[in-house]
């Protein structure tokens, strides 16, 4: 067995750190290498759409994961959005406001294009801050009980 050097050690460490802070954990193991190929393009559809890919395909557990993701994000723009408008309405800091919408809208773009990723690279890694809730799991849990 290959011993680890110190370099790599130090990169494995920060890489660790940096997981835990932005909640980026890899679950790849977790799914059947034969949900993923097989349903890989399903899952790409959750970051566009999020809710279709769950609905649709609800035996995939790949696809279960990457629709939560993109529900996630979706969800937290739009609260933000939300709060960002109750802020418009409450105060007049209209260049103030458009400017952390354009921000939003940039973020939520950015960590769509973060999950289209994992899924292109055939992973199952949670997308930075907004992937560690798990959405779907709470819904269902509603209309289950």
């Amino acid at each position: 067995m290959k011993k680890e050097t110190d370099d790599e050690h130090i990169q494995n460490g920060l890489k660790d750190i940096v997981e835990r802070i932005l909640g980026t954990r890899d679950k790849t193991g977790e799914f059947k290498e034969n949900d993923i190929i097989e349903n890989q393009n399903m899952a790409l559809i959750s970051y566009f759409i999020p809710p279709m890919p769950f609905i649709v395909e609800r035996s995939s557990k790949y696809v279960k994961y990457h629709s939560n993701q993109g529900m996630n994000n979706l969800a937290w723009a739009l609260l933000l959005l939300l709060f960002m408008w109750i802020v418009d309405v409450a105060f007049a800091w209209e260049h103030f406001i458009r400017t952390i919408r354009i921000i939003i809208g940039l973020v939520y773009i950015g960590l769509s294009a973060a999950g289209v990723y994992n899924v292109h690279e055939k992973k199952a890694r949670d997308l930075p801050f907004v992937g560690k809730f798990n959405i779907i799991d709470k819904i269902t849990d509603l209309f289950t009980k």
